[in-house]
């Protein structure tokens, strides 16, 4: 299940540079995303680059910004040149990614599109990008995965606050 969201991107979206923040070492859930990743990049014959991969971290919001520093920073990578999208481990990671995307005036998702996992509250109250707050991911109920379909719920940015459903596609 967890590989869909990666597929999509792939398939519909046509990226080929996606980079991944990955959550806490040994950590089960971390772990099936992480393996998520590699193995959509192996069904679609994307070469595995580790220069786009984290290195593990805690779930706190402060790993998705470190993720971004990292990439930036140390790894001298450019958003939209050398990868077009970050998935996170977690909607922490992608909540802490989009503010220091901002903060040097990457848009999310103009310039580099931005996936999280989990359907966290923190996130369906967030802007992305200048138009509609939304949430993409995938809920996990009891051991079980809800994939969150063409369909996501959302508010516009407009100053309607009228719910409306937007498109996954609007939303990476």
């Amino acid at each position: 299940m967890e590989r869909d969201i990666i597929a999509h991107l792939i398939e519909f979206h046509g990226y080929r540079r996606l980079a991944f923040i990955q959550g806490p070492a040994g950590h089960c859930y971390a772990q099936e995303r992480y393996h998520a990743y590699t193995d959509a990049l192996e069904a679609y014959d994307i070469p595995f680059d580790p220069r786009l991969v984290t290195t593990p971290d805690d779930y706190v919001v402060s790993t998705g910004v470190k993720g971004v520093q990292l990439l930036l920073d140390e790894r001298n990578l450019r958003p939209g040149v050398d990868f077009e999208v970050i998935v996170t481990a977690s909607d922490l990671f992608a909540l802490g990614a989009m503010d220091e995307l901002r903060k040097r005036d990457t848009r999310v998702p103009e310039d580099v599109a931005l996936v999280g996992f989990n359907d966290r509250i923190e996130g369906r109250f967030r802007s992305l990008g200048d138009r509609y707050r939304c949430s993409l991911g995938f809920r996990r109920y009891s051991g079980h995965f809800d994939r969150c379909e063409d369909d996501i719920g959302g508010v516009g940015w407009n100053g309607d606050d009228s719910r409306r459903s937007l498109s996954a596609r609007r939303c990476v």
